[in-house]
């Protein structure tokens, strides 16, 4: 053999080697290549209502297999929420291959829920999904009534090791709820398959309380490039809030003062204007999605709330929003989140493992009742 030959061949032992030595470093080392994304959800159905429903479900079902999860879908029975977050927990904590660990849930139907109170402040009571999400933390009930003293020490690290969404339209007394849960059902469906679209734009809507941090709400609202953004103090009011919403975007996020069923708006600085939770049934909104941050506004417990108001009327698949005082605050990382097209559920997780959280004294209280309603398995790319 030649010396060129040789050569030759050297140089492509060598090549192979180098291409090998790397391919070996990918598959042994890198870290993402042994850690799977989960990809197990579970589908909790009321059993009262399971029979009723059943067509919607199953089509559910084959939707999120299709998108590419592994899911089951249980008749659910228990009452106790302590149960059904052992049965969450188990699932997390036990599967086959890191790719079947559990992902996140979805709650359909009148589900358990957690009641907690914020033992810092003379807050009322409130429904704490954290509960179901945090699956490793300690969670006291120091006066043995059945309500979580939130802000009592220990109580494991307040994180999210899944995501749960609830779609229920049973609060609600002012529509048909079997028909509620086929319109959304049936939406939901035809969102997955391109047939329910919007332009990828968002209406930004701040109160006048707080219209002074427009530029960093903005900013941080990273989501969408197209956003509309109204936070002039005389402009934000009842008559015009109820223009905008009626008009065509993919999201809306409201920052409003609020109850269960009403916004304010003007507050402080002018005469106060209301809108109900029947403004929200009887207008055509057009938004697929809202970031309520809008104390209150979405304890899906209350009657008539504004949350599962707007999540069974019109258009709306998802919203995420408090079931006490505040929202979802510095939220950069979520709308990051879902500009990289995660669902909406995993930037829900993610976001509440922002650090920048735990940089401001209580915020991890104020959040503390943040909870998704619809379907946490969207996304809006």
């Amino acid at each position: 053999m030649s010396k060129k030959s040789i050569a030759l061949v050297l140089i492509f032992v060598i090549i192979i080697a180098g291409v090998s030595g790397v391919f070996i470093f990918y598959i042994f080392f890198n870290p993402t290549s042994t850690e799977p994304s989960p990809s197990y959800v579970r589908v909790y159905v009321n059993s009262s209502i399971y029979s009723e429903i059943k067509p919607e479900i199953d089509q559910y079902e084959e939707d999120i297999k299709d998108q590419g999860y592994n899911v089951d879908v249980i008749k659910w029975t228990e009452t106790n929420v302590a149960e059904l977050r052992n049965n969450l927990t188990y699932y997390y904590n036990n599967y086959e291959n890191a790719s079947m660990r559990l992902f996140g849930a979805v709650l359909i139907g009148d589900m358990p829920y957690a009641i907690a109170r914020d033992t810092s402040m003379m807050y009322s009571d409130y429904p704490i999904d954290l509960y179901l999400m945090d699956l490793d933390g300690i969670w006291n009930d120091e006066n043995g009534n059945n309500v979580f003293d939130y802000g009592s020490e220990p109580f494991g690290n307040n994180l999210t090791e899944i995501f749960i969404g609830r779609i229920n339209p049973n609060p609600l007394n002012n529509i048909n709820n079997l028909t509620a849960f086929q319109n959304y059902f049936q939406r939901n469906h035809a969102y997955r398959n391109g047939t329910l679209t919007r332009p990828h734009s968002a209406l930004l809507y701040i109160d006048d309380s707080w219209s002074s941090y427009t530029s960093a709400w903005n900013n941080t609202f990273t989501a969408y490039t197209d956003v509309t953004v109204i936070s002039t103090n005389s402009l934000t009011n009842r008559t015009d809030y109820l223009n905008r919403y009626t008009q065509i975007y993919e999201w809306v996020h409201l920052f409003a003062h609020s109850d269960y069923t009403t916004h304010y708006f003007n507050w402080p600085s002018g005469i106060m204007e209301y809108v109900y939770n029947t403004d929200v049934l009887n207008n055509d909104t057009k938004a697929l999605f809202y970031n309520l941050y809008c104390c209150y506004a979405c304890n899906y417990i209350q009657p008539n709330n504004l949350g599962t108001q707007y999540l069974f009327s019109n258009n709306t698949l998802a919203l995420v929003g408090s079931a006490r005082s505040g929202g979802v605050d510095l939220y950069e990382t979520f709308y990051d989140a879902l500009k990289e097209g995660k669902v909406l559920g995993n930037a829900f997780k993610l976001w509440f493992h922002n650090p920048e959280i735990d940089t401001i004294s209580g915020k991890r209280r104020d959040i503390s009742g943040t909870t998704i309603l619809g379907d946490p398995l969207l996304t809006i790319i």
